[in-house]
């Protein structure tokens, strides 16, 4: 006999997944990929320069996107 699933609805993992990527797998109970998918956002994030870029942009500073702050 089949073992009935607690109903997971999918608007939810959406917006937990607009979040952070990976947080709607952990809200399905998906936790490899879940923390494979954060996991890989935290890395792109990081070397990809993106929170420098975000920050500029916040102050209005265009000009120094994608150059190094040094």
């Amino acid at each position: 006999m089949r073992k009935s699933r607690q109903y997971k609805s999918p608007y939810a993992a959406m917006l937990w997944s607009c979040v952070l990527p990976g947080f709607g797998q952990f809200y399905n109970k998906d936790y490899i990929v879940g923390a494979v998918l954060i996991g890989l956002e935290l890395i792109v994030n990081l070397y990809s320069n993106l929170n420098i870029s975000l920050i500029d942009s916040f102050i209005g500073d265009i000009h120094s996107f994608g150059t190094s702050s040094d």
